[in-house]
């Protein structure tokens, strides 16, 4: 499926259920989750729904090191690496990871873009003690 048929069934999905924004979870084969959508201008958005540094803000997890400490400019390359955004956190929020896709291209390659710059971010906040070399 193209990105641009997405549009087109999100946009009707919108419009029959008579809702503002529709979004569909992706639960992805490397096991992160991605969403994809429309974002205001009606372009097709695959994001991580700023739901990455979320999780590891609130998380009680040890595995990762809090946030604060995670190494943004190595999250931005690794972002980078992987064709993706990280769209810098709003004043109450967290960042985002996100691709918009051209309209030709398979919304499949856009998911698996954000799916693995999202895996490439948890394992840039690994803590150190936990980190097998």
């Amino acid at each position: 499926m193209l990105a641009y048929e997405i549009k087109t069934v999100l946009s009707q999905l919108e419009s029959r259920l008579g809702q503002h924004a529709i979004s569909i979870r992706c639960n992805c084969a490397n096991l992160e989750v991605v969403y994809v959508s429309l974002d205001e201008g009606g372009q097709v958005c695959v994001s991580d729904d700023h739901r990455t540094f979320q999780y590891l803000d609130g998380s009680n997890d040890s595995t990762y090191v809090a946030v604060g400490q995670i190494d943004l400019a190595a999250v931005a390359a690794a972002c980078t690496h992987h064709g993706v955004a990280l769209i810098p956190a709003g004043e109450d929020g967290f960042p985002r990871i996100e691709y918009k896709p051209r309209t030709d291209e398979p919304i499949a390659d856009a998911i698996g873009k954000v799916a693995s710059a999202v895996d490439a971010v948890f394992q840039i906040a690994i803590h150190p003690s936990v980190r097998i070399l």
